[in-house]
């Protein structure tokens, strides 16, 4: 749930703060933090947090409902993965078609939505998982989405397939 501010973690844990300042304290090392804009982020210590544009993480690609407590509950650090205000509020993206967020590392990089198909087999569904981008996606890129897709397909118990719209084809 990191890192996030002390405010967010209230949201979801529905602890107060004083709760959560003395269980931070107690738990001393094993969280660490870090001050940006005035603001004190929090998050476990053997978890690490790297930009969106290093290595491996560039290309780890996560599909989240837009119900996702960092959308619904993270109105204090949500600006972590939407820093330039792109995106902006959560509410137009929730009565959009493509409501949910993709994260590509740990910045919002788009949209998507799934809608249930008839499967390959007679009386099997599958998920047509429809993603708009906000950049061009390389074929490596694809193939993390298409997993990411996948991981999501296997969670809900179906088969998926998936279509990309990125910055050169909307």
């Amino acid at each position: 749930h990191g890192p996030a501010l002390l405010k967010d973690l209230r949201w979801w844990s529905t602890l107060t703060l004083k709760d959560l300042r003395r269980g931070v304290e107690d738990l001393g090392a094993a969280v660490a933090s870090a001050t940006i804009g005035g603001a004190e982020y929090l998050w476990l210590a053997d978890q690490q947090h790297s930009g969106g544009d290093s290595g491996q993480d560039a290309r780890e690609f996560r599909l989240l409902q837009v119900f996702d407590e960092l959308f619904v509950g993270y109105s204090e650090s949500r600006g972590l993965v939407d820093p330039d205000g792109e995106f902006g509020s959560v509410l137009p993206l929730g009565f959009s078609k493509m409501m949910h967020v993709v994260l590509e590392g740990d910045r919002l990089a788009g949209r998507w939505r799934s809608d249930k198909r008839r499967g390959a087999t007679p009386g099997s569904h599958a998920l047509e998982i429809t993603v708009e981008l906000t950049r061009p996606l390389s074929p490596t890129d694809v193939r993390a989405l298409e997993r990411a897709a996948a991981a999501y397909g296997a969670f809900v118990g179906m088969e998926t397939a998936t279509v990309v719209h990125d910055v050169n084809t909307r």
